[in-house]
């Protein structure tokens, strides 16, 4: 929801952001009289643009990923055990 408190100031009580629940947006003087639609319309598209910094996203492992992981371990495991038993190496 974006909501004009003046016609410099706007404040955006929802930001569909996980980390920020509210933003004031200053708007420049010489664009305060193009209309609320506009400004709400450049508020939307540029607070949907802002991207959080990449140290605070964390990544999940996918269960797959996991697995495969965990399979290729014991893969690597056997084979060296069979390496070892049958004087391989």
């Amino acid at each position: 929801m974006i909501k004009a408190v003046s016609r410099q100031i706007l404040e955006v009580n929802y930001t569909e952001n996980k980390y920020f629940e509210k933003a004031w947006l200053v708007v420049k003087p010489e664009y305060s009289c193009i209309g609320a639609a506009a400004i709400e319309n450049e508020a939307h598209s540029y607070l949907t643009a802002i991207r959080p910094p990449y140290n605070l996203k964390h990544k999940r492992l996918s269960l797959n990923t996991l697995l495969n992981t965990v399979i290729s371990a014991l893969f690597g495991c056997i084979i060296t055990a069979c390496c070892l038993h049958y004087g391989l190496f």
